[in-house]
Parts: structure tokens; C-alpha cells; sequence
């Protein structure tokens, strides 16, 4: 009799340890599995990183190349005015003596310039809310755009 029970306890025993040994190899394929595809993962996320990075230090030539990166709209109000300014003169020399092309020319260079310096403020503002939405930004450029837009009258316009 105990030796039958020494048998069956032997039969479960080497049966349990299968069963276990299975058990942890099942495991281990998955931990396997598992851990590749955290890699996997891993390799996209740092891809994906470099390429904001790449995105994020292209987007900073572009605004310094357009030179949009200005931290104050304010200065650029004083610009345009004189630039209105210097555009009603260059025009009313123009208009004076029609037949004196170089002062239509000078005009339209005057004219040609009060409009990329308006583009410019019109882009520098809403450069402006996209980097910093919140309310006070929002009605600070609001009013500048509002001038800007104002001055730059009949050469550049928002509407």
C-alpha cells in the first residue's frame, strides 16, 4: 500500500512538473513577445522624437528667416506709420509730375515695402497666439493687427 502511494505521488509529481516546466516556457515566449514589441515601440517613439525635434528646429529657420521670431508687435506700429507716411509723400511727388517715372518708381518701392512690413506684423501676430493662447495675448494682437491692418489699408488686409 505504500509503496502504491509513493507511485502516485511519483506519477503527480513528474505530471505537475510537466505541467509547470510548460507553464514557464508558455510564460517566457510572452515575456519574449512582450519585450519585442516594447522595443518595436521604443524605436518608433525615438523616431518620432527626432522627427518633432527635426520639425520643431525648421520651424524656428522659418520664423527666423521670415523673421516672425520678433518678441514685441509694438515696435513694428511705429515702422508701419512711417512707412504710410513715406508712401502718401513718395505718391503725392509721383502725382505731381505723372511723366517722372523714376518718382512713380520710387512710390511703388515705398508701396512694395509698407506691404512686406505689414505682411510680416499680420504673420508675427498670429505666430504670436498660436505660441501663447490666452486671453491677454489674444486682445494684446488683436489690437495690433487692428492698427496694423488699419495702416496697412488698401496694400494688406486681413478681410
Amino acid at each position: 500500500m505504500l509503496a502504491l502511494a509513493v507511485i502516485v505521488l511519483l506519477i503527480w509529481g513528474i505530471t505537475t512538473n510537466q505541467r509547470l516546466n510548460s507553464e514557464e516556457e508558455s510564460t517566457a515566449a510572452t515575456i519574449n513577445a512582450d519585450q519585442s514589441e516594447v522595443d518595436r515601440l521604443d524605436s518608433q517613439e525615438d523616431d518620432l522624437n527626432s522627427q518633432v525635434s527635426d520639425s520643431e528646429s525648421e520651424v524656428v529657420k522659418v520664423k527666423a528667416k521670415l523673421e516672425l521670431a520678433k518678441p514685441s508687435l509694438a515696435v513694428d506700429e511705429k515702422q508701419i506709420s512711417d512707412l504710410k507716411d513715406q508712401l502718401k509723400q513718395e505718391e503725392a511727388a509721383a502725382s505731381k509730375d505723372e511723366s517722372d517715372l523714376q518718382a512713380q518708381l520710387t512710390a511703388s518701392q515705398a508701396k512694395d515695402k509698407l506691404a512686406a512690413t505689414c505682411a510680416k506684423v499680420l504673420a508675427r501676430g498670429l505666430v504670436q497666439i498660436y505660441d501663447d493662447v490666452n486671453m491677454n495675448t489674444l486682445k494684446e494682437v488683436s489690437q495690433l493687427i487692428t492698427k496694423a491692418s488699419n495702416n496697412c489699408e488698401g496694400v494688406v488686409s486681413l478681410s
